[in-house]
């Protein structure tokens, strides 16, 4: 549906493996290029730029080195699969390669594989992903879990990543109880922070923190235990609200939906209930289409590929008719924004 969103199988989300922050920003970058309802190819090669990694929070000065170092890290990292009772050990990418314009693509094109972009004049990075996880990450219809790759733009802590995504597995309850056991096997810890005291402010309170800090998340966390010992996680979270500043009455200012001054009465706001939205109504919408999409996901398949506009603009003529516009969630907040 969008250039940016990121779809993962959940077996996906709950594998066992290490990758430090910048290794998963190449891994989300390469997956936010695959079509939701497409699978993925053996000849298929990803390509980031400096510019992605700038976008997800890495310093313009060092994101070239660091992207460099954590490709060059990122071909020797493992997943662990669990599938059932069955256990799969496979290597996250089989190719990677760093460059900095045709050579890449020229080389690309010479072992018969295709970049999913091609590059601007800059450095970049390609990876092509290891055979076994391709149906983990491409043509999902059920057990995924989906968000933006700007949410999680920010993010410094490997852990803070991963914690995200195991809260938007569970976005729809708003709780999640892991055992204290298996959060050690998902984050690949092995020996790491033995003491429950060292992996509460090491790994938990930094993630928790860091995700209350920077994302569209609000998240709260206990430790619950089992006679005297912690053996439990457990996270409570939900979207953040997000307050609108009101301001002040402006004589000379005319609303284009109404045609009166901001001091004039105005018609009743929910007039467009009666006679379907107007042109200039929808075009206000549209400013906010991502957040007016995100509210009414419900009515878009999850094997829906289309682009944000393209969706976006097969509802118009619907948001035209009052008789449909009862479905739609979010009309009135926006309409009641300035702009």
């Amino acid at each position: 549906m969008s250039k940016d969103l990121i779809v993962k199988s959940n077996v996906v989300i709950s594998a066992s493996y290490h990758l430090t922050a910048n290794e998963q920003r190449l891994i989300l970058s390469a997956i936010s290029q695959i079509p939701k309802a497409v699978a993925v190819q053996d000849e298929d090669v990803y390509t980031i730029e400096v510019d992605d990694f700038i976008a997800l929070g890495v310093h313009p000065k060092t994101a070239y080195r660091e992207m460099k170092e954590a490709a060059e890290r990122l071909y020797e990292r493992s997943i662990v699969l669990k599938i059932g009772d069955d256990v799969l050990k496979t290597r996250w990418v089989q190719d990677m390669g760093v460059g900095t314009g045709d050579g890449m693509v020229k080389l690309a094109q010479s072992l018969g594989i295709k970049p999913a972009k091609v590059p601007s004049n800059q450095h970049f990075v390609v990876l092509r992903f290891s055979k076994s996880i391709f149906p983990y990450l491409s043509n999902l219809s059920a057990n995924f879990t989906q968000y933006l790759r700007q949410d999680i733009a920010g993010l410094g802590s490997a852990y803070s990543i991963r914690f995200y995504e195991l809260i938007m597995q569970f976005k729809d309850t708003g709780y999640r109880k892991i055992t204290i056991d298996d959060l050690r096997e998902l984050l690949d810890l092995g020996d790491k922070y033995p003491a429950t005291k060292d992996l509460k402010v090491r790994v938990i309170e930094t993630a928790v923190n860091e995700i209350n800090q920077k994302t569209n998340i609000s998240v709260n966390y206990k430790l619950t235990k089992t006679g005297k010992k912690f053996t439990h996680l457990e996270l409570r979270f939900k979207p953040k609200v997000k307050t609108q500043k009101i301001a002040e009455p402006d004589p000379n200012k005319i609303d284009i939906f109404t045609s009166k001054t901001d001091i004039e009465p105005k018609k009743s706001a929910s007039s467009w209930k009666i006679k379907g939205l107007s042109e200039p109504q929808i075009n206000k919408l549209a400013k906010f289409k991502k957040e007016f999409l995100d509210a009414n996901n419900k009515l878009i398949s999850s094997s829906d590929s289309r682009s944000y506009d393209e969706i976006f603009n097969s509802w118009r003529a619907e948001l035209k008719n009052p008789n449909c516009l009862s479905k739609f969630k979010l009309i009135q907040e926006i309409l009641d924004r300035s702009w």
